[in-house]
C-alpha cells in the first residue's frame, strides 16, 4: 500500500487464488489497484506491505532488514484485508 492504493506486481509472481480473491475484494472495497513492477528499493516508501498466500492469507510485513515498514505495525488496510478474507473463508 502506498498513499491509499494497493500496488502489487503484475509480473514474475505466482497468479494464485488468494491474490485473486484479495484483488476481487479490493474491487468491491473500492480500494485501488495499482499493477506494476516493484523495485525492492522502492519498498521503503510504501506504507503497508503485505505477503499472500494459501497458507499464510494475508501476513503484514512490519520490518524488511534493518527498516521499519510504516509505524512499525501491522496497517489498517492489511488488517481489513485479513478480517475480509477470513470472513469469506469461514462462513
Amino acid at each position: 500500500m502506498k498513499n491509499g492504493v494497493l500496488i502489487t506486481p503484475k509480473e514474475n509472481i505466482l497468479l494464485g487464488i488468494t491474490r485473486k480473491v484479495i484483488l476481487e475484494i479490493c474491487g468491491k472495497e473500492e480500494i485501488p489497484i495499482n499493477e506494476t513492477e516493484i523495485k525492492a528499493d522502492e519498498l521503503k516508501s510504501f506504507d503497508e506491505i503485505m505477503l499472500l498466500g494459501t497458507i499464510s492469507e494475508v501476513m503484514p510485513v512490519v520490518r524488511v532488514d534493518e527498516w521499519q515498514v510504516g509505524d512499525g505495525k501491522p496497517g489498517t488496510v492489511t488488517l481489513e484485508l485479513q478480517y475480509l478474507l477470513g470472513e469469506m473463508i469461514f462462513t
